[in-house]
């Protein structure tokens, strides 16, 4: 009976141990899980203005005003070339000039010639001449609409031309994203008949600028 007695008590005094254990380790844990700290993470991303001229080299080849004809026309029309009343005796090389953005940030492309129209050609009659561009877009939404064929950029002088202007001859900007940053840029002849033979040749410089040209 006594002994009984004895196990009885041993074991109520077993349990109280154990849960008094129990509960000075939850106490524990509570104390270690209410400890916190804070982290920083920063950056600081910089503008870049950047271009890259993929393709630079705008090449009608060879040829002449087919007879009759009193002017002949030829320009670039993204990975085409157009050309109207011209005989050619060598191929042209498309697709001509491509401009993409490499910044971050919309930027405003400014085209200059070294020549102007007058000193390109070397002579003939200059109402049936046009030296200069036209833009349209390699990937949609980069450039605004572009600057349409029939509001083609002319070099008359050597000073700079916008690339992204469209009909309401408000400068539009080039823009970064990988998706819509890159455009064609469509050199545009208009030979007359009596333009003397010969190589013509010019350098276009083209800058990119945080405000219109």
């Amino acid at each position: 009976m006594n002994s009984d007695k004895t196990l009885a008590v041993l074991l109520i005094v077993a349990i109280v141990v154990a849960v008094a254990g129990i509960y000075l380790n939850l106490t524990k844990l509570q104390q270690i899980s209410g400890f916190a700290s804070s982290g920083n993470v920063s950056v600081n991303i910089t503008r870049q203005v950047s271009i890259t001229l993929t393709d630079s080299t705008c090449d009608f080849g060879q040829g002449y005003v087919t007879a009759p004809y009193a002017y002949a026309e030829l320009y670039f029309n993204g990975t085409q070339v157009v050309t109207n009343n011209w005989t050619a005796t060598s191929a042209p090389t498309p697709p001509g000039i491509v401009v993409r953005n490499d910044g971050n940030v919309d930027i405003y492309v400014c085209v200059s010639p070294s020549k102007n129209e007058s000193e390109f050609f070397g002579g003939g009659t200059s109402s049936r001449q046009f030296y200069g561009f036209w833009v349209s877009e390699k990937e949609t939404g980069s450039c605004g609409g572009g600057r349409p064929f029939n509001y083609a950029a002319e070099f008359l002088t050597k000073a700079s031309q916008a690339l992204c202007e469209g009909i309401t001859t408000v400068q539009q900007t080039l823009k970064p994203q990988d998706q819509a940053d890159e455009v064609y840029v469509n050199c545009y002849l208009k030979i007359s008949d009596d333009t003397p033979p010969g190589l013509k040749n010019d350098t276009w410089m083209f800058t990119a600028q945080a405000t219109s040209c």
